[in-house]
């Protein structure tokens, strides 16, 4: 259904002589990502309106993303499969703030940290087909995950320990752990598919 969509609003690009011919796959490619990226904004916007998380939900994708951008991981083939993904971990994080208690979700938050930075360490960045990388990239991006991990946990876990709500850690900790379970079958999928 997105491919469809972006293919008409590339189409409309090139009647009006915006984009060239020779432009035109990478268009229907980015036309493509930015509507899957929109969806997954809203989706993650209105359950986090509904649930009254909504700076969580903030701190939980800011997270996310910055080290998702830099570790990579497990890419599902379709927008579907990637929303459906995200949901998934997004979903978990909203339940696990929703059932447990400020002393439960510190201890998580120690392993959430421990194990994700492990799991970061040993393996990012995690490549994909669509985003192989050369022995340069790797290098750069596997600092940056580590960094940004480092940072990510060490700022939640200031707060963890802190008077702080212990939710702003648990939101920031569990993006972190959600990028490291992705690292973990991004791996996996690369070895089968190999």
């Amino acid at each position: 259904m997105l491919a469809k969509i972006s293919k008409k609003m590339t189409s409309f690009f090139l009647r009006r002589n915006i984009i060239t011919e020779n432009e035109i796959d990478i268009y229907n490619y980015c036309f493509e990502v930015m509507l899957s990226t929109i969806i997954n904004a809203l989706l993650i916007l209105i359950i986090a309106l509904i649930t009254h998380c909504v700076f969580e939900s903030i701190l939980y994708s800011v997270c996310f993303l910055v080290l998702r951008s830099y570790a990579g991981g497990y890419h599902a083939k379709s927008h579907i499969g990637c929303v459906c993904t995200l949901m998934f971990f997004y979903g978990s994080f909203l339940l696990m703030v929703k059932i447990f208690n400020s002393e439960v979700l510190k201890i998580i938050n120690v392993v959430f940290a421990n194990f994700s930075l492990l799991l970061v360490f040993l393996f990012a960045p995690v490549d994909s087909k669509n985003n192989p990388l050369d022995e340069e990239r790797r290098l750069l991006l596997g600092k940056k995950a580590i960094i940004s991990t480092i940072v990510i946990i060490t700022v939640a876990e200031l707060i963890n320990f802190s008077t702080v709500n212990t939710k702003l850690s648990f939101a920031m900790l569990s993006a972190v752990f959600a990028v490291a379970i992705s690292l973990i079958v991004g791996i996996i999928k690369n070895r089968i598919s190999r």
